[in-house]
């Protein structure tokens, strides 16, 4: 199995599920829908980019609230580099979501990008210590 398959409707309904939790409002079977039906024929970015189109189609439009949701729905910190693949990778397609929309708000961009490469590497903590 290559990286890019483990982005499919699968990780969608695990992301809906989570986002559920913290925007009950979120209509996580459409958003599966979508991703599932468009990611089939796409390499590892194109699907990040379906990805990102969902959240942008299915979540409110207003940043910063998105950034608050995804705050809530990270989970513990990686206490290790080897969980970035069987514990963080599902976040990777929140960090497109970032890089598209990171310059509406830099300050909570930067804090949430802080946060979020805790879960998906240890590098930030290599370079805090």
């Amino acid at each position: 199995m290559k990286v890019k398959d483990y982005y499919n409707g699968d990780c969608a309904k695990l992301l809906a599920d989570k986002i559920k939790t913290m925007f009950p409002d979120f209509k996580g079977m459409q958003f599966w829908d979508y991703v599932e039906k468009n990611v089939q024929d796409k390499e590892f970015s194109g699907r990040m980019d379906v990805f990102a189109d969902a959240f942008e189609l299915y979540l409110p439009n207003d940043y910063e609230q998105n950034i608050g949701i995804f705050e809530n729905i990270l989970g513990a910190e990686l206490k290790q580099e080897t969980g970035m693949f069987s514990e963080g990778w599902w976040l990777w397609p929140i960090g497109r979501y970032v890089e598209r929309h990171g310059i509406e708000n830099v300050k909570v961009s930067l804090k949430f990008i802080k946060e979020l490469t805790k879960n998906t590497n240890c590098i930030i903590k290599s370079l805090e210590e």
